[in-house]
């Protein structure tokens, strides 16, 4: 005949009279207040009368860290499962679900400590390492999810799949670490060649490691692969303009120009203007191909935003200084072409300086008015010089 409740707990509490902390006798109690619905405080202090008389009882810390949670005593919830892990220090599918508990509930360094404290029982457990570096990027230590990432490889490659590869160099590119980002990202296209993800890294890798045509050849991939994201020719072209490597830039600018969307082809135009500006000034002075960028830059960039104005008031600038250096070859050579030229210099600068205004009202205006001064100049020469032609 199975013994009635009120029995039991007389049972249980004999043992205890006889034996105070009785480990099992509390736990029967708990679980008889737990049936009954007694108070959580009950259930509570039976449990860990139990857990002080049978401390390696598994059960027993499972149901002190239930009625923690339940009671949103997270201080104790942790206390209680840790205890679990040390009753039970290789219970894998135990230190998985505490790991992610530890995650989730916002302590990533108590985390990281139940999967170091599992490696140093079982070092080749590759999925220990990588619950480790859940750990580390949640703490934003990105060396130490790397180092767990590698391992992780070292010990079992076949858990290497596209979460793996993303989650790596992912992880380099904090820093960023160059050589392991250009490492793992190169591993990962060969096995995966057919992830945008995984070459968008290998594009990022070799902007910020080189060399620049592998750059080149890996972003127009990416723009192939998925021609909606003109982000890694920008990074790229933004890089290389940087690098003072404006040539070689332009094809990635074009491309972003012809086949980006509108903040896309406004992020062209900036790179195009920020490329010119230097151009303007000693030691690299360039006044035609500044105008060449610029032109490009008022095409492409939005006639209501912020670089069509700017981009105009500058190829003013470019085209004008253009007039001192044409105009005494003009008269000198008596030249029906070069006072053509500077005629077109003078009316391309008048327009862009007008559509330009707002970037720079004094000087803009002060600039129309010496436009104005050249322009009967320019047309005397030609009406001298271009007779019969």
């Amino acid at each position: 005949m199975r013994a009635q409740p009120r029995s039991i707990a007389w049972r249980a509490t004999q043992a205890i009279k006889a034996l105070p902390n009785h480990g099992l006798a509390e736990y029967c109690l708990a679980l008889l207040a737990q049936a009954k619905k007694a108070p959580r405080e009950q259930i509570v202090k039976d449990l860990q009368a139990s857990a002080k008389g049978d401390p390696l009882s598994l059960p027993v810390w499972t149901a002190l860290a239930t009625q923690y949670q339940g009671a949103n005593d997270t201080a104790n919830t942790l206390v209680a499962f840790k205890q679990m892990l040390r009753v039970a220090p290789t219970n894998q599918k135990l230190r998985e679900e505490l790991f992610k508990y530890f995650l989730q509930s916002g302590h990533p360094e108590t985390a990281l400590e139940v999967a170091d404290e599992g490696l140093k029982i079982d070092p080749y457990n590759a999925d220990l390492y990588d619950l480790k570096s859940n750990a580390c990027l949640f703490l934003s230590d990105f060396k130490c999810a790397v180092d767990a990432l590698e391992t992780l490889y070292a010990t079992d490659s076949t858990k290497a799949d596209t979460l793996f590869f993303t989650k790596i160099t992912v992880a380099a590119q904090q820093k960023p670490d160059t050589a392991r980002l250009l490492k793992w990202a190169k591993i990962g296209n060969k096995k995966f060649p057919q992830n945008v993800t995984l070459l968008k890294a290998l594009a990022k890798a070799y902007n910020l490691a080189g060399p620049p045509d592998s750059a080149m050849a890996v972003t127009q991939r990416l723009v192939q692969a998925d021609p909606n994201d003109m982000t890694p020719a920008l990074e790229l072209a933004q890089t290389m303009i940087n690098n003072k490597q404006t040539k070689e830039a332009l094809p990635l600018v074009q491309l972003v120009a012809q086949k980006g969307d509108s903040q896309a082809k406004e992020n062209a135009a900036a790179l195009l203007y920020q490329a010119a500006a230097p151009m303007l000034q000693e030691p690299t002075q360039d006044y035609a191909g500044a105008a060449d960028l610029l032109r490009t830059a008022v095409t492409t960039a939005n006639p209501s935003g912020k670089v069509y104005p700017a981009a105009n008031y500058l190829l003013g600038l470019a085209t004008l200084l253009q007039v001192p250096q044409v105009d005494p070859k003009a008269e000198k050579g008596k030249s029906c072409d070069l006072a053509k030229q500077e005629s077109s210099l003078l009316d391309e600068s008048e327009k862009t300086f007008t559509a330009g205004q707002s970037a720079n009202q004094e000087v803009a205006t002060r600039n129309l008015g010496i436009i104005a001064k050249y322009k009967p100049r320019a047309a005397s020469m030609i009406k001298a010089y271009c007779k019969g032609k």
